[in-house]
Formats: C-alpha cells, sequence, structure tokens
C-alpha cells in the first residue's frame, strides 16, 4: 500500500541552510524556493536575515519553513 506522503523524510532538510531573495524580519515571512517548490519562509528567530542571506531550516510545518539567520 502506497502512503500519501510526498514529505515523509522531512527530517533530512532540517539544518539544511537556504538562502532568502529579500530581507526577512522576524516574525515576518516570504515567498522562497527550495528544492525546485514553492514555499513560504517565516523567520522564527530574533534577527532580522537579510537579502540574500543564509538562513537554517528549524522545522516544517505543511509548506512553511520555519527558518532563523545563520
Amino acid at each position: 500500500k502506497i502512503m500519501n506522503k510526498p514529505f515523509s523524510n522531512v527530517s533530512t532538510d532540517l539544518d539544511q541552510r537556504v538562502v532568502l531573495p529579500q530581507e526577512l524580519p522576524p516574525g515576518k515571512s516570504c515567498r522562497i524556493e527550495y528544492r525546485g517548490t514553492g514555499w513560504t519562509a517565516l523567520n522564527s528567530g530574533d534577527q532580522v536575515i537579510p537579502s540574500g542571506g543564509a538562513a537554517r531550516i528549524e522545522s516544517i510545518e505543511g509548506v512553511t519553513l520555519r527558518v532563523r539567520a545563520v
């Protein structure tokens, strides 16, 4: 039986780095592309992530990547 879980191995995405296309203040979100798919990136940290800056994936909730500045 095939399970309908396209992201069944989400743990491999934790701690991965993504580059943000725009400045992202704490508590705000933006659209990013990650692994060829569109996602919402939410800055769950307390530092502004600059445009072009790297962020680390802390957790994934649905299609939202919770990230914080590296």
